[in-house]
């Protein structure tokens, strides 16, 4: 209880930061108080991309993963609406920092959270589940078109100083524009700039796995490379694929992938098998707690690289403990003990 307790506070603690992040830019705080980087403020879409503490909102995203999967399951397993209500605000706080690779990964945990309850035969929950998802997106589109509202009545107007700049364009936001473009934003997921390098950075990943196959060029050596191959479209050593299964071809080669996929194989069969009603309530809501978030990791895997976060591993251990701890299912498909 005390360690569900610290995950719970300290994910509320963000989301507060978060939603000051969001309401600070659109009334024109200045970054160096809301810590947003420029290219998630305002200026670029009309209304801010949380970023929380992270560098990144997809960063923000794999964390906040994790205190929305402890309070879902919470709910599933012992019906108390506030944590439905608190699981509600993270899927708001995801959705605000419009990256769609974490949409894809909220997707997927409230399927399996659909199975489980289903499963259970608590169809009633289903719908609570369904609703909450909809007013979170409802929420979020709200937010963005208020952030625009606001964003009209807050033209500059003031001389500030040199060393930092207001979020706010130098032109009114048509607030009716946001969601306009927020939509556009999520459309277009196959067809603009952001998925083009995902795709490039992905095929030269392959490509270098192909052409070191056995042990690939080492951990954390793509960047390195191809800021010398292709110094016309890299510069940074710091360079990641954006796509987990092609980072681990181009750096560990055949060995590390296919010891990385059978140990996805085999978390994937420890969830298939655990069996929920032979184990202690506490136990199921910390087993569906981190399988939710590990599903969430594997989607998120498929757009961008996170697995030196050290997170990820830290709830991949828990996971490992509580299968010690667990009883299984004899087989995968059967129903029987």
């Amino acid at each position: 209880k005390v360690y569900k307790n610290i995950i719970i506070i300290s994910g509320l603690v963000v989301a507060a930061f978060c939603l000051y992040q969001f309401f600070g830019d659109s009334f024109g705080i200045l970054n160096k108080y809301t810590l947003l980087l420029s290219r998630y403020t305002k200026e670029i879409f009309g209304f801010p991309r949380i970023q929380g503490f992270s560098l990144e909102p997809l960063y923000l995203t794999s964390y906040l993963f994790i205190p929305l999967s402890l309070t879902l399951s919470s709910y599933i397993f012992t019906k108390k609406k506030y944590m439905l209500f608190i699981s509600g605000l993270f899927s708001l706080l995801v959705l605000l920092t419009v990256a769609r690779g974490a949409y894809l990964a909220l997707l997927g945990i409230v399927v399996f959270a659909i199975f489980i309850l289903a499963k259970k035969h608590q169809y009633i929950e289903i719908i609570y589940v369904l609703a909450t998802g909809l007013i979170s997106i409802l929420a979020m589109l709200g937010l963005v078109s208020l952030s625009g509202s606001i964003g009209s009545h807050n033209l500059k107007t003031t001389i500030v100083n040199q060393n930092s700049e207001p979020n706010l364009p130098d032109q009114t936001v048509n607030s009716s524009g946001n969601a306009n473009r927020l939509i556009h934003h999520i459309d277009s997921f196959g067809s603009d700039q952001s998925f083009a390098d995902r795709v490039r950075t992905a095929r030269v990943a392959t490509t270098l796995g192909i052409n070191h196959p056995i042990l690939g060029v080492g951990p954390g050596n793509f960047g390195r490379y191809v800021v010398e191959k292709y110094p016309n479209n890299y510069s940074d050593t710091n360079q990641i694929v954006n796509n987990e299964p092609a980072e681990i071809f181009a750096e560990t080669g055949l060995i590390g992938l296919i010891l990385f996929i059978i140990f996805i194989i085999w978390l994937a069969s420890q969830i298939i098998k655990y069996d929920l009603n032979k184990n202690k309530k506490e136990n199921n809501i910390w087993f569906y707690t981190i399988s939710f978030s590990i599903i969430a990791f594997a989607i998120q895997w498929q757009t961008f690289s996170t697995l030196y976060i050290t997170h990820i591993w830290v709830m991949i251990g828990i996971f490992i403990y509580l299968v010690s701890n667990s009883k299984f299912k004899k087989r995968i498909f059967d129903g029987k003990s």
